[in-house]
C-alpha cells in the first residue's frame, strides 16, 4: 500500500517537480558523461599529463556532491513544507509518522532513480559528443563507440544515492517530530508582516553592506592591476570576505530596500505594483539567507565560466609563444653544437631548416621606466641581433622587420607592448650611444626563457658583438609533426634530470601542444563543468519556488479574473512577477562578477588583453543567460498554463 501510494504521488508530483527533475538528470548526465572521459582508454592515451585530469575530476566531484546535495536537501525540506496540509491529513486519517516518513522516502527515491536512469542515457550520448571534441582537439581520427565503464557507472549511483540518502535523512527528523498543527500551518509561515515596515535602520545596513562590497572590489583590483606585488593570499581573502559579506547582508535587509522600490510616494498605486509587491514580498523575506546563496552560485558560475574561458585564451597564447619553432634547444656553453639533437631529428623527424644564434646580456644599459626595472632584474639574456632576428622571423613565415639601423626593435607579448607604449622616453643608451625604438612586435617568438622573458630587444650587430654572451639557441624545423616521443627522446640526449625545469632548455611543439590541451581539459572543461551544474542548480531553486506556491496563486489570480481583469493582463502580471522574482539574485551577483573576473584577468595580463578578456565575458554572460531564461521560459509556460486551468 505504501508503494502504490509513493508512486501515485510521484506522478501527481511531476507536475510541480518536473524542473527538479531536469536539473538532477542534467547533473547526473554531466557527472557520468565525464566519468566515461577519465576510464575511456582512448582519451587517457592521448597525452601523459591525461591521468591528471582525472585527478581533477575526482576532487572536482566533491565539489559537486556538496552543491547538487545541497539543492537535494533545500528540495526535499521545500517539499515537506510545500505538502504539509497532505501529511496532516494523513494523520488525522490515523497513519503514524514513520509511515508518512516511508511515503516520503519512497516517493522521493523513485524521483531521483528516473532522473538517474535517464542521467545515465543522455550521459552516455553526452560522452561521445566530448570525446569527438577532444579527439578533434588533438587532431586525432576517432569514430563513436559504444563504451560502458562499470567504474564510472558505480561512481556515479554512488554520489546519486549517497546524495539523496543523507538529504533524506537529515529530514526525516524533522517530519518525524511534526504535529498536525505545525503541518497544517506551516505553508503559512511566510506570511511575515515586518516586510511592509520601513526600517530605516535596515536601509542604513544595505547601505554599509553595499559600501563594503565595493571596498573589497576595489581593493582586489588594486592589489592585482595596479599593486600586483601585494597580490597575496592574505589580501585576497580579505577582499573575498567583504564581497560574501555584501552579498549576504544586502540580502538579508532586501525587504526595506523593495519597501522603498515598490512602495515610495504615490507610485504604489500605479499599474500592478501593490498587487506584484504582495506576491513578491513574502516570498523575499523568507528567502533571505537563500537569495545569498543563489547570489554566491551566480556569481561562482559568472568566474567559472569566465575564468576557464580566461585560461583556455591564456594557454593558447601561451602555447603559440613558447612553440614558435617545432624545437628550440639552449645552452649557456657558446660552442655547443647541439649534433645529438639535430642527428635524432634528421633520422627521424626530417629537418627542414635550422638556425643557431646567441642571446646576449643586458650589459651597461642606461634607461628608464619599464625596461629599468625588467632588464637589471632579469635573469636571461636581453639582446638579439637584427641578422638574427630577420633570419628567425623568415623560418616562421613573418614579415621581414624594419631596418634597425641607429636604433632597436621589440619584440614583447601584449602586456610589455602597452606598458612600453604609455612611456615618454623609450631611448635606450648602449655603452654611451642611444638608440630609438623603431617598432615593436608580438607574434610568437619563445618569449618564456629561449629569446628572453616576455621580451627581446633586437640591437644591430656590431652594438650586440661589444655585448656578452649569456646563452645560445638552436632553432629547428622538422618536416615530420613533433610528438611528446620527440621530446622524450631529445630530453635524453640532453641528459635533463626528471626534477631540472625542463622549460628553461627544450621546447618541443609536439609535446608543449600535448601539454596545453591537457591544460585546457583540466581548467577549461572543469571550469564549464561547474558553471554548468551550478547554473542549473541555482535555476532550478529560483523556478521551484514559484511553481511551489503555484495553488495560492493560481486562487489570488482567480480572484482578480472574478473581478473583472482580463486574462491578458494577468499574463502580464504574472510575466512581470516572474522577471522580478528571477531578477533579484542578479541584481548583486552580477556587477561582483564582473569586478571580479576584471581583477583576475590582470593577473593573465601576460598574454591575454582587454579585447579577449571583453570577449570571454559577453561570452559566459550569454551562455549563462541561455540556460536561465530557459529554465524562466519553463517556469513561466507552466505557471501561466495552470493558472489559466482556472481562469478560462
Amino acid at each position: 500500500m505504501l508503494v502504490e501510494l509513493s508512486i501515485r504521488n510521484m506522478k501527481r508530483s511531476l507536475r510541480d517537480y518536473s524542473i527538479y527533475m531536469l536539473t538532477l538528470t542534467i547533473s547526473f548526465t554531466l557527472i557520468y558523461a565525464f566519468h566515461l572521459i577519465c576510464y575511456s582508454p582512448d582519451l587517457m592515451k592521448l597525452s601523459e599529463s591525461m591521468e591528471d585530469f582525472r585527478e581533477v575530476n575526482k576532487l572536482l566531484a566533491i565539489i559537486i556532491i556538496l552543491v547538487i546535495g545541497w539543492l537535494i536537501n533545500y528540495i526535499i525540506r521545500y517539499m515537506i513544507k510545500q505538502r504539509g496540509r497532505e501529511f496532516s491529513i494523513y494523520m488525522l486519517l490515523g497513519m503514524k509518522n514513520r509511515y508518512i516518513y516511508c511515503i516520503f522516502f519512497i516517493e522521493n527515491l523513485l524521483l531521483c532513480l528516473a532522473s538517474f536512469v535517464m542521467g545515465i542515457f543522455f550521459g552516455s550520448l553526452l560522452f561521445q559528443v566530448l570525446s569527438i571534441l577532444i579527439m578533434k582537439v588533438f587532431e586525432v581520427d576517432y569514430y563513436p563507440v559504444i563504451f560502458f565503464s562499470l567504474k564510472a557507472f558505480g561512481l556515479t549511483a554512488a554520489y546519486a544515492a549517497g546524495m539523496m540518502l543523507l538529504s533524506l535523512l537529515s529530514n526525516s527528523r524533522k517530519l518525524r517530530k511534526m504535529s498536525i498543527y505545525e503541518l497544517m500551518c506551516n505553508e503559512k509561515k511566510n506570511e511575515v508582516q515586518e516586510v511592509y515596515t520601513k526600517s530605516t535602520g535596515n536601509i542604513i545596513c544595505f547601505i554599509i553592506f553595499c559600501l563594503i562590497g565595493i571596498f573589497g572590489l576595489i581593493f582586489m583590483y588594486y592589489i592585482t592591476a595596479i599593486k600586483p606585488e601585494l597580490t597575496t593570499f592574505s589580501n585576497l581573502l580579505i577582499s573575498i570576505i567583504c564581497v560574501l559579506a555584501c552579498i549576504y547582508g544586502c540580502y538579508l535587509s532586501i525587504s526595506p530596500a523593495m519597501v522603498c522600490l515598490f512602495l515610495c510616494g504615490n507610485r504604489k498605486y500605479k499599474g500592478n505594483r501593490m498587487i506584484i509587491f504582495r506576491a513578491l514580498a513574502a516570498k523575499m523575506n523568507t528567502m533571505k539567507f537563500t537569495l545569498g546563496n543563489l547570489a554566491v552560485l551566480i556569481t561562482l558560475t559568472f568566474l567559472a565560466v569566465q575564468t576557464g574561458m580566461l585560461m583556455k585564451g591564456f594557454l593558447d597564447e601561451l602555447f603559440i609563444s613558447r612553440a614558435p619553432f617545432d624545437v628550440m634547444c639552449t645552452s649557456v656553453n657558446v660552442e655547443e653544437d647541439f649534433n645529438k639533437i639535430t642527428d635524432y631529428l634528421e633520422s627521424q623527424e626530417g629537418i627542414r631548416d635550422k638556425y643557431q644564434y646567441n642571446i646576449y646580456d643586458a650589459g651597461a644599459a642606461d634607461i628608464d621606466g619599464f625596461f629599468r626595472r625588467e632588464v637589471t632584474e632579469s635573469d636571461w639574456g636581453t639582446y638579439m641581433k637584427y641578422s638574427d632576428y630577420a633570419r628567425l622571423r623568415k623560418m616562421l613565415g613573418y614579415k621581414e622587420p624594419v631596418n634597425n639601423r641607429d636604433g632597436y626593435l621589440l619584440h614583447c607579448v601584449g602586456y610589455v607592448k602597452n606598458e612600453v607604449s604609455q612611456q615618454d622616453n623609450t631611448d635606450m643608451i648602449i655603452n654611451g650611444k642611444t638608440y630609438q625604438l623603431h617598432a615593436i612586435y608580438t607574434e610568437g617568438f619563445g618569449l618564456e626563457g629561449m629569446n628572453g622573458v616576455y621580451f627581446v630587444i633586437v640591437i644591430p650587430d656590431e652594438t650586440a658583438s661589444e655585448l656578452g654572451v649569456n646563452h645560445t639557441v638552436m632553432a629547428i624545423s622538422t618536416v615530420k609533426e613533433t610528438t611528446e616521443a620527440t621530446r622524450s627522446n631529445i630530453q635524453k640526449r640532453l641528459e635533463i634530470a626528471p626534477g631540472e625545469n625542463i622549460h628553461e632548455r627544450l621546447s618541443v611543439k609536439g609535446g608543449l601542444k600535448a601539454d596545453n590541451v591537457t591544460a585546457v581539459l583540466i581548467v577549461s572543461f572543469t571550469m564549464f563543468y561547474i558553471g554548468l551544474i551550478f547554473a542549473c542548480v541555482m535555476s532550478a531553486i529560483m523556478a521551484i519556488q514559484q511553481l511551489g506556491d503555484l495553488v495560492k496563486h493560481r486562487r489570488n489570480y482567480m480572484r482578480l479574473y472574478q473581478l473583472g481583469m482580463s486574462v491578458e493582463r494577468i499574463d502580464c502580471m504574472i510575466l512581470q512577477q516572474m522577471l522580478i522574482h528571477f531578477a533579484v539574485p542578479l541584481i548583486i551577483s552580477l556587477p561582483i562578477s564582473i569586478s571580479m573576473f576584471n581583477s583576475i584577468g590582470h593577473i593573465f595580463n601576460s598574454y591575454v588583453n582587454e579585447r579577449m578578456m571583453f570577449r570571454y565575458m559577453i561570452g559566459s554572460l550569454l551562455g549563462f543567460g541561455m540556460i536561465y531564461f530557459l529554465y524562466f521560459m519553463l517556469t513561466y509556460l507552466i505557471f501561466v498554463k495552470e493558472v489559466k486551468k482556472e481562469a478560462v
